[in-house]
């Protein structure tokens, strides 16, 4: 019970700390609907008693009040809660956008690690998918409202017969078992859902994913992909079934117990009133008691299981928080003067969850304003080595030194501001040309000259909005979609645009032509002649260039030196360079 009120009250916290008077607002409408329940309970009564005193002015005064504050009452009530249906968007559309904001600010070998991937759909389904956002706002008020309805009627009825209010616990308590057993199955269900639902909207995804519609319609995938999404659907109906079966057991109990209640309720009570004389006003105020009173037990049970099942989704909301909560980000020491020194001291590096290290006690340095070329069979551990420098990963031992200083000392924006680089696996988000190059405040100079040097200036002439040309159809009309090549110059456009003191490639020209990547190559030459520049090249002619190669194989440097010395060492460098000199003379 406390841990199930210590994950409501960290939730709330969230949801007030974004909407402070959200919960309270919720409050103040239990509130008003406790007032017109209880209105509702002895205005029947009050109004008999004035009828039947026809010269009490006073009565039928009251009556009147009565009224007249019922009425201003529900018409607060229905203001407020349709103000609060808006608010509920509101405040689950800021959730949803304060975890996705966190997320972005989480450690990049997070976001490689199946287990907080899954972690990530269950913690955001109760904000995007079980709207526990409403469920709870709902649930919190109500069970205060029918506390204080039942603290407020209960005297009235036990003042009566006591007898009354065993018999109305003795019918919420079968309900509540029913309730139980239901609750739980659909609370079962709907996580098992949750993992099928992440695979049932992939495959909805294919069907409009324009990078997989050639694939599609060659490989003729549509009966398979219609056969994948049907396993998952028919999954859902299952579930389905079985869940309104169960809730129309549910309800078919409840009907027949509260038919059953209001018969002994109201036999039982004509029987007393006869025996005990009861003014029909008296009646009717032990009547509506007792109803009350057996509905706001009813709503207390019924909320009780709901906020449960709410507690139990929102359990992976908190377990997503606390992993997001346990990073803790490295380093502090201000770092803003250029890099001009890199070394590797006796790194080794595993993957999390592998066992497996890609890097082996790797150790190099890298001086100032040198090019360098990093080759290597695949899997040698080249991109690791990348992703290491760029502290999306932390080596497992050893020290990456840049001026000295070990990375993971240095302020992480800070040091992020030096590097430009360009990943194998890069994206182009679906926004214009100019944003995917500058993503922040724009300099146009900057700009012309970073289209210029990555040779994408003469693709633009080709574009009739020019750098305000959207880098993909679906969200504008007018779009385009890019070709490889073009995608990869605007890659390098950025990097040059950002105007980092460490320029690093990885594959940066790999979908160009020979004649593109000569001339690219040209230009970003120009462009590293005064700053410390890494690439990574299986296109080893690309690598003559370089002041310095160093191949990388099972973990470890193997050889080092410029493209004429490892060509003499007649080692692993100048087999690769001399097999893909002639397969390419072949071709």
């Amino acid at each position: 019970m406390i841990y199930n009120i210590k994950i409501i009250a960290f939730f709330l916290t969230h949801v007030m700390k974004l909407k402070p008077n959200y919960m309270l607002k919720h409050g103040v409408a239990a509130l008003l609907q406790t007032a017109i329940t209880l209105l509702l309970v002895f205005l029947p009564s009050v109004a008999i008693s004035a009828l039947s005193n026809e010269t009490s002015e006073a009565a039928l005064l009251q009556v009147v009040i009565f009224l007249a504050v019922l009425f201003v009452l529900r018409l607060l009530y229905i203001q407020l809660m349709k103000t609060l249906r808006v608010e509920k968007e509101v405040v689950q559309g800021m959730l949803y956008d304060k975890i996705s904001n966190d997320l972005l600010e989480t450690p990049y070998a997070q976001m490689e690690n199946p287990d907080f991937l899954e972690q990530i759909h269950l913690g955001i389904s109760p904000i995007e998918q079980l709207n526990v956002v409403g469920a709870l706002a709902l649930s919190i008020p109500k069970l205060l409202q029918s506390i204080l309805v039942i603290f407020s009627v209960s005297f009235i009825v036990f003042e009566y017969d006591w007898l009354l209010i065993l018999v109305i616990l003795a019918v919420l308590l079968v309900n509540y078992m029913v309730n139980k057993l239901i609750v739980k199955m659909e609370m079962k269900d709907t996580k098992d859902s949750l993992k099928q639902n992440k695979e049932y909207w992939y495959y909805l995804s294919n069907y409009r994913n324009p990078q997989l519609a050639k694939d599609i319609r060659v490989y003729q995938m549509q009966p398979f992909l219609l056969k994948k999404l049907q396993e998952v659907f028919d999954v859902f109906l299952q579930s389905g079934y079985r869940l309104y079966g169960a809730r129309n057991i549910r309800e078919l109990v409840a009907k027949v117990m509260n038919v059953g209640l209001m018969i002994f309720m109201y036999v039982f009570l004509l029987y007393r009133s006869m025996q005990q004389d009861l003014a029909p006003e008296q009646l009717i105020l032990i009547v509506n008691a007792s109803l009350s009173l057996y509905a706001s037990l009813n709503v207390l049970q019924t909320e009780y299981l709901q906020t449960y099942a709410q507690v139990v989704y929102l359990e992976e909301y908190k377990k997503l928080y606390d992993q997001i909560a346990a990073y803790t980000p490295k380093g502090d020491e201000v770092f803003d003067e250029p890099i001009t020194s890199i070394v590797f001291d006796d790194v080794h590096f595993s993957y999390p969850g592998s066992d497996v290290e890609v890097l082996k006690g790797l150790s190099f340095s890298i001086e100032d304003k040198q090019t360098i070329s990093l080759v290597g069979r695949n899997g040698s551990g080249k991109s690791t080595i990348i992703k290491l420098l760029s502290r999306l990963f932390e080596p497992t031992s050893g020290r990456i030194l840049v001026n000295g200083k070990d990375i993971q000392s240095l302020d992480y924006d800070c040091y992020l501001k030096q590097l430009a680089i360009i990943f194998q696996d890069f994206r182009m988000f679906h926004y214009s040309i100019k944003e995917n190059v500058t993503f922040s405040e724009v300099d146009e100079e900057r700009l012309q000259f970073a289209l210029h040097e990555a040779d994408f200036e003469k693709e633009l002439v080709k574009f009739s909005r020019g750098v305000d040309t959207a880098c993909a159809k679906d969200m504008d009309a007018d779009g385009v979609n890019l070709s490889k090549g073009q995608e990869q110059k605007l890659a390098i456009a950025r990097s040059i645009y950002k105007q980092g003191s460490l320029m690093i490639l990885d594959e940066p020209t790999a979908s160009l032509d020979p004649l593109a990547e000569q001339e690219v190559f040209n230009h970003f030459k120009n462009i590293t002649d005064t700053k410390l520049s890494i690439m990574i090249s299986h296109r080893l002619s690309s690598c003559r260039s370089s002041d310095r190669i160093i191949l990388i194989e099972d973990g470890i440097v193997k050889e080092d030196g410029s493209h004429d010395t490892l060509m003499n060492q007649n080692g692993v460098y100048a087999t690769m360079y001399t097999l893909q000199g002639s397969k390419y003379q072949e071709s």
